[in-house]
C-alpha cells in the first residue's frame, strides 16, 4: 500500500500546511539547528586555540585529559545539544497533548515501513484522517518523538493496534488541528532527553584513566 507522505491535506484561511506543524518546535526549530552550530563553532576554535589536532592519530600521540576531553566532545556535544533540545521539545508537546481536544478519526494506512543503514530499522506508519470544523485533515504522527524499532515485530506490534479503516481518537492540538497524534506518552520523548544528557557527559569520560587508556588503543 503506498503511503502519501505530504503534509495535511487542509490549510487554515491564509496558512500554508506547510508552515504548520508542532508549534513550538515551529518557532524554536531555527534555536535548535543554531545551537548544536554555535558549540561545535566554540568547539573546533578551542580545538585550534589548544592544538587539539595534533594529538591524531591518538595511538601514537599520548595527549592530557583536557585535550582528550576536547577531542571528543567536539564531536558529542553538539549532537548532545541538539538531541537534548529536541528531546525537550518532544517532552513540552507530549504533555501539552494530554489536554488537548479529541475527535474521532479513521485510520487510512497501517504498514511496517523497513530502512538500511547501521542496521536494518522498522517504522510503524499509521496514516489517519479527522474532522475538524468540517475540514478534513491528515496526520501520521502517533505521538511525539515516535521511534524507529531494531525488530520488525515490535513495529508490527504497534500497526496491529491500527487497522484500516478503524475508528481512532485523535488529539489535536486546538491552534494548530494539523498537528494531531494518537497518543500522548512522552515515554520516547524522555528517551531523548536522556540520550542528549548521555552526549553532554560523554566528553567527561576523558577524565578517566580507563577511558583514556581505551581511547588510545
Amino acid at each position: 500500500m503506498t503511503i502519501v507522505s505530504k503534509p495535511p491535506t487542509v490549510e487554515r484561511p491564509g496558512v500554508s500546511t506547510e508552515k504548520m506543524g508542532r508549534g513550538f518546535l515551529h518557532l524554536s526549530g531555527t534555536l535548535i539547528l543554531i545551537v548544536p552550530i554555535a558549540v561545535l563553532v566554540v568547539m573546533l576554535f578551542l580545538d585550534h586555540k589548544f592544538s587539539v589536532l595534533d594529538a591524531i592519530p591518538l595511538k601514537y600521540s599520548p595527549s592530557s585529559p583536557f585535550i582528550d576531553f576536547l577531542l571528543v566532545g567536539t564531536l558529542a556535544f553538539p549532537i548532545g545539544a541538539g538531541t537534548l533540545l529536541y528531546g525537550l521539545d518532544d517532552v513540552v508537546h507530549a504533555l501539552r497533548s494530554i489536554y488537548w481536544p479529541t475527535t474521532k478519526g479513521k485510520v487510512l494506512t497501517s504498514e511496517v515501513e523497513g530502512t538500511l543503514g547501521k542496521g536494518p530499522h522498522f517504522s510503524a506508519i499509521v496514516r489517519f484522517e479527522y474532522l475538524i470544523q468540517d475540514r478534513r485533515y491528515e496526520s501520521s504522527t502517533i505521538h511525539f518523538a515516535q521511534r524507529k524499532f531494531r525488530l520488525a515485530t515490535s513495529a508490527d506490534d504497534v500497526v496491529r493496534s491500527y487497522p484500516v479503516g478503524s475508528e481512532v481518537t485523535v488529539h489535536y492540538d486546538p491552534y494548530e488541528p494539523a498537528t494531531a497524534v494518537l497518543e500522548t506518552s512522552p515515554s520516547d520523548a524522555y528517551r531523548a532527553v536522556l540520550w542528549g544528557m548521555g552526549w553532554l557527559l560523554f566528553p567527561f569520560l576523558a577524565y578517566f584513566q580507563f577511558f583514556r587508556d581505551f581511547l588510545h588503543g
